[in-house]
């Protein structure tokens, strides 16, 4: 076992000798090593995560008359891929896109930040089973797990966190964006 992470118990107690040491005390103590540090592998910064908490502090007034009923394309290309639940989602954040496309306009990596969203969906939608492929809410909820864990574990690394809503918010809005470039979903069928 590496040292660092070498847990002890002595009398119910339970100490990490590494660091971010965690101690726990009492009979049948239990503890949970944490190693979330960049030494583990882990992203030391993303572009998301810069767009991700320009958006939270946009104060985006979330209003009704942008709205997924005024692009015939985007509503085909959910019913393609057999999507309700994020139609739904999409459409509660809908108003914030032109917000969006004001802040993404100052990202110097805006294509990369797209890209990774893209290749997020590509990779996830390569390894699910055939039986999954054509649930599209499934596919956006892994998407949307998989940039979830990204911005968690950049968020523990900062001194100003966010907050967990904003992080949910500020995803939703970005896959929402990538959906209408046409990087998230199978084009419909002509």
């Amino acid at each position: 076992m590496n040292e660092k992470t070498k847990a002890t118990a002595d009398n119910g107690a339970v100490a990490n000798t590494g660091n971010n040491a965690a101690i726990a005390s009492g009979d049948n103590a239990a503890i949970m090593v944490n190693h979330f540090n960049a030494s583990d592998g882990l992203p030391r910064r993303s572009v998301i995560f810069d767009v991700c908490q320009s958006i939270s502090g946009a104060n985006i007034e979330y209003e009704q008359e942008y709205s997924l009923d005024r692009n015939p394309d985007w509503q085909e290309k959910l019913q393609f891929n057999n999507v309700s639940e994020f139609g739904m989602i999409f459409t509660q954040y809908a108003s914030g896109y032109d917000r969006v496309e004001e802040i993404l306009v100052n990202f110097e990596h805006r294509e990369a930040l797209i890209r990774k969203i893209n290749t997020v969906y590509i990779r996830l939608r390569a390894s699910a089973s055939q039986n999954e492929l054509p649930d599209g809410d499934l596919m956006l909820s892994r998407v949307f797990d998989k940039l979830k864990l990204l911005m968690n574990q950049l968020n523990d690394q900062v001194t100003s966190p966010l907050e967990d809503e904003e992080i949910d918010g500020a995803i939703y809005l970005l896959m929402f964006y990538a959906f209408t470039k046409c990087k998230l979903l199978q084009p419909p069928r002509k």
